[in-house]
């Protein structure tokens, strides 16, 4: 089947396009093919095991990666999801095309162009031809100066992922010996609490536990002659230790406690230099605080690994260079990611190689020492870029579902971590005095971030399409969508503005205010202006905190040119009436503690104190009675916390020890706490990706 009549469409699968009156449209490579297939089983349900066998040939893909070809191909047809015509989902079974299809004969191919020609010639009035010819002029250079320029260009190459280890349960922080010998892992069996570390003899195929017991072991790493294994043990509400198992009596299986780290720390990875003698692990030592620090072995000696420079810059992952001349380390700041690489053999030698507007999840660098691997989820690609030349390639990939990478091996390989690290649900606490938790929007999605914007109508983000998008459930229980974004964009920080149609919110570092009426995102910020957690008050005026060299500070938004500096020093805050009806402002400092303030008398009241600092995500919230706050890390009694004004302590409002919470908004239309939960019970598996190294250099040249 060449030539494919599909409605009004004509479908040339050897081209991939598709053609209809004036119009001719590209498609991509997989959509083409998953249309194609549709075609050849016209009238038959298409389930996604079908999708996956035929279409993605069998190899490992994710539900989103469906979500978002079907997403695509029905764009490219011009199709509503809603109302289909071409492609309708049958739930719980799978697909089916609707139009009628008719293979065209060469002949009919013919006749059909000719149709279009007329059409085409009848549209070139004497205007028209200029401006053609015009556009024809402008669209040659502009193609000279692309060409000239220096452009990045993907790969359109879909790499190999082979399964390794599919040993059920949730695995983590892969690692590759420096003889490549070994494959060294945590994991955490399905239906458990603790992870624990697992070694892999690459030869032999065999796999031995290396540690038991009801602690966390993660963040482990090889010496550099692989004699010996560094690792953080977690335990619950209690410790952080780094620890060590020597490899060479690994039959007498005894750990070895090397130092302390920050209890308050949930995780930690342990690199260790070529000397054998330093490593570096996440730590808090003063003045400076959490951060990544060199830890001499012999000396019990710490020196911070990067030089600090800007505020809040918060150092949360870091790779070695197979060598161990580099270093990588991924941290925030103010709603960015960067990558900042360090040359460990000289002092002051460090550079921002990357910057991101969305979390950078994994890293793993190049067998040569010169480049490193990057996720770039906001496109879902990984990116190769040379650390001296800053050269990036970007390469193609159709899962989002890979983290946690090794380096490189001699043969191109990386290792890594396949499938859902969790599951995302929206849920809602019931206010009162036995709380209850029950799930508001019920899918095999990631849902996030809800907003209730009147009694029965909840506003969302979900990534069920394949990226996220925004969503509306009203009183009927109907999802319906609002957007339809073509890349991944981190949404957060929310707030309703009063008359319940427009959402203020981050789309990843600009501030931007949707109409859910008329479906129309505007922005009200640039890209470099870094906000954070807008919100209105009840005349709908919009507040955000922005920082600057020293502090955040909380501003009105006037226009995208112009604010109006309301309060120094503020962490998060958002506007409570008060017993007379005024609307004072609640606000948290950097240092944890929680004011009011009255702008009438001029008045402000400290509240209380000892609620976690500030975060990029909403942590807390005021009410008349108190404060609600989400306690994350290495705690005991994890979950929502409640702490009245008129008391110095908190208590647990809702355990959460199951699962993660993310953000927390109040319903106050039905008294009720919605929150992010996240379900980290997940079957995972690792696997090898072939990358191929010849290709990557060629496309750099």
């Amino acid at each position: 089947m060449h030539f494919i009549q599909i409605g009004e469409w004509i479908f040339d699968s050897q081209a991939q396009q598709l053609s209809r009156a004036q119009q001719t449209i590209q498609l991509e490579p997989i959509t083409s093919v998953l249309l194609h297939y549709l075609c050849q089983n016209d009238g038959r349900i298409i389930t996604r095991d079908d999708l996956i066998c035929h279409v993605w040939n069998n190899r490992v893909v994710a539900d989103s990666t469906i979500n978002r070809a079907i997403s695509i191909l029905r764009k490219d047809l011009v199709d509503d999801p809603q109302n289909p015509t071409y492609i309708k989902t049958v739930p719980k079974q799978g697909y089916l095309l609707l139009a009628s299809i008719h293979e065209l004969s060469e002949q009919e191919r013919l006749l059909h162009q000719r149709k279009r020609i007329p059409g085409f010639i009848q549209s070139l009035t004497r205007q028209n031809i200029v401006t053609f010819l015009l556009l024809s002029t402008v669209g040659v250079l502009t193609a000279i100066n692309i060409f000239k320029s220096e452009t990045v260009t993907a790969i359109n190459q879909a790499f190999d992922i082979t399964p390794v280890i599919s040993k059920k349960g949730q695995q983590g922080n892969i690692v590759l010996s420096h003889n490549e010998k070994w494959l060294l892992y945590s994991h955490k069996a399905k239906n458990n609490k603790f992870s624990n570390l697992y070694i892999k003899n690459q030869h032999t195929g065999k796999i031995n536990q290396l540690t038991h017991g009801e602690f966390n072991d993660t963040g482990a790493s090889f010496s550099f002659d692989d004699s010996v294994i560094y690792f953080s043990r977690i335990v619950k509400g209690q410790s952080c230790k780094i620890m060590r198992i020597d490899l060479v009596g690994f039959s007498d299986h005894i750990e070895e406690e090397i130092v302390n780290c920050n209890k308050r720390l949930d995780s930690n990875k342990v690199l260790v230099l070529p000397n054998n003698q330093e490593i570096i692990f996440r730590d808090f030592q003063m003045p400076i605080g959490f951060a990544f620090y060199r830890y001499h072995l012999k000396n019990k000696t710490y020196h911070s690994v990067l030089e600090r420079s800007g505020l809040n810059k918060v150092e949360y992952y870091q790779k070695l260079s197979p060598n161990g001349n580099w270093l990588a380390v991924l941290q925030g700041a103010g709603g960015t990611a960067e990558v900042v690489v360090k040359d460990l053999t000289q002092e002051n030698q460090q550079q921002i190689l990357w910057t991101a507007t969305s979390r950078i999840d994994g890293i793993a660098w190049s067998n040569d020492n010169q480049s490193v691997y990057l996720q770039d989820k906001k496109f879902n690609r990984l990116i190769n870029i040379n650390i001296h030349s800053n050269k990036v390639t970007p390469i193609a990939r159709d899962t989002q579902l890979l983290s946690s990478f090794s380096n490189q091996s001699a043969k191109g390989e990386i290792f890594a971590v396949y499938g859902l690290k969790s599951q995302i649900d929206l849920t809602a606490i019931s206010l009162n005095d036995e709380p209850q938790e029950n799930v508001i929007i019920d899918s095999s999605a990631n849902d996030f971030n809800a907003v209730q914007v009147s009694k029965n109508s909840v506003f969302f983000v979900s990534d069920r399409s394949g990226f996220n998008q925004f969503y509306l459930r009203g009183a009927d229980d109907v999802v319906v969508q609002l957007s339809n974004f073509i890349e991944n964009i981190s949404f957060h920080s929310f707030s309703a503005h009063p008359n319940g149609k427009n959402i203020l919110g981050m789309a990843d570092t600009r501030l931007f205010s949707f109409s859910m009426d008329k479906k129309l995102l505007t922005w009200l910020s640039d890209v470099q202006s870094k906000l954070e957690e807008p919100f209105y008050n009840a005349q709908g005026e919009i507040f955000y905190l922005k920082a600057n060299k020293f502090q955040e500070n909380l501003y009105r938004y006037v226009d995208s040119n112009q604010d109006v500096l309301i309060l120094e020093d503020v962490g998060i805050a958002q506007w409570l009436k008060n017993e007379q009806g005024e609307e004072e402002l609640l606000y948290q400092k950097t240092n944890g503690v929680v004011y009011r303030h009255n702008f009438s008398s001029k008045e402000t009241q400290q509240l209380t104190y000892g609620l976690p600092h500030p975060g990029q995500s909403r942590s807390w919230l005021a009410t008349k009675e108190g404060i609600y706050f989400l306690r994350s890390g290495n705690y005991k009694a994890k979950g929502i916390s409640f702490k009245p004004y008129d008391t110095k302590r908190s208590s647990l409002y809702f355990s959460t020890d199951s699962s993660g919470r993310g953000s927390i908004y109040l319903d106050k239309f039905n008294q009720r706490l919605l929150v992010t939960r996240y379900d980290t019970d997940m079957l995972t598996r690792v696997v090898k990706i072939d990358l191929i190294t010849t290709q990557l250099a060629k496309s750099a040249d």
